[in-house]
């Protein structure tokens, strides 16, 4: 099994407050939309995930995104790249972008990507 600590990618820029694992937030200009993991994969694979307009530009991107929240993590995301997230399908470079904006946390930990490629090891299809 991985580990969430990698000593090259220490935490950086997170919140004060932590959340529990299972509980996952979504916010856009209107509201929050709460999930547990399992809940907001569902959502995304039933193409079920409905937000409102955008909140603020996305840390990949700069496209209007919304702030994707788990744990000690707070991330403007659009919503394809909240998808890719979600399913573990980061592109190289996102994962990259993630890491040096926030070290290493759960969604892009040495499970879910190699470290050095930056290629996702188990995208859900």
């Amino acid at each position: 099994m991985g580990t969430l600590f990698d000593p090259q990618y220490p935490p950086k820029n997170r919140v004060a407050t932590v959340r529990s694992p299972l509980d996952l937030e979504i916010e856009d200009a209107q509201r929050k939309h709460s999930f547990d993991p399992n809940g907001l994969v569902l959502a995304v694979f039933q193409n079920q995930l409905e937000l409102g307009p955008a909140v603020q530009a996305s840390d990949l991107s700069g496209a209007p995104g919304y702030l994707y929240r788990a744990e000690d993590v707070e991330i403007a995301l659009t919503i394809e790249e909240i998808r890719r997230l979600v399913l573990r399908a980061l592109t190289p470079e996102e994962y990259f972008k993630l890491r040096t904006r926030y070290g290493v946390f759960f969604e892009i930990h040495d499970d879910f990507y190699d470290s050095l490629s930056g290629a996702a090891c188990q995208p859900k299809a």
